[in-house]
């Protein structure tokens, strides 16, 4: 057993082992999530579109112009806002549409109307914060694990290969062996594929089989 080997060979294994974890955030299904969220926003401007042109209606032909104001809007509207405020400008328009519930007349708007455009505002603004943090998570993760690889690199080159070094000379077929996972890790092509696309990466000397892995053997 080599000395120190323990505890550095754990160092090592210990930054293997985060790298699943970011591996999950980076397979979120970001363009499923952000098709969903998208269906949604149209579906909450077509419902509040359709209350605000009935409210519009019933405005004009009872002389209400503040409330022709609050519902005089289009789909070009909303096209103008950032995904964000959409939800926002929505609920503002339906806020004003609920005013005429209470009216007497055939103005179209009922309180069922009234209650599915606000369910819809409600899933469109929870589906708009959702994108975003998965967005922000996804980001975070290849940060991290670019960094995580840099770690693994540091921990092979300063603390492992330190102590494999002197083998050359006591156990050369034991050295060899680390060399040749050593020369996987340390390959331009290897490398390149891992900035590329770290969460599909591992560290090759992880990769070997457990009987020939001369780390596992040097525990």
């Amino acid at each position: 057993c080599i000395p120190a080997f323990a505890a550095r060979f754990a160092t090592f294994t210990t930054k293997l082992d985060q790298i699943p974890a970011f591996e999950s955030q980076q397979a979120d299904p970001l363009r499923s999530q952000m098709a969903v969220r998208d269906e949604t926003l149209a579906a909450m401007i077509n419902a509040t579109l359709a209350l605000a042109g009935a409210a519009l209606g019933h405005a004009a032909a009872h002389g209400l112009e503040s409330l022709v104001l609050k519902v005089r809007f289009a789909p070009v509207d909303f096209d103008r806002v950032r995904l964000a405020q959409r939800p926002v400008l929505a609920q503002h328009i339906l806020d004003a549409v609920k005013t005429v519930i209470p009216e007497p007349g055939d103005h179209g708007i009922t309180k069922p109307k009234v209650d599915a455009a606000q369910a819809l505002i409600d899933a469109a603004a929870t589906l708009v914060v959702a994108s975003r943090t998965t967005v922000a998570a996804k980001r975070a993760a290849t940060l991290r694990l670019t960094a995580v690889f840099r770690e693994i690199n540091g921990v092979l080159a300063k603390q492992l290969d330190p102590l494999i070094a002197p083998l050359a000379e006591t156990s050369p077929g034991f050295h060899a062996r680390y060399t040749a996972v050593r020369e996987i890790v340390a390959r331009p092509a290897t490398r390149a594929a891992a900035q590329a696309a770290p969460a599909n990466t591992a560290p090759a000397a992880a990769a070997a089989e457990p009987n020939s892995n001369p780390l596992q053997l040097a525990a």
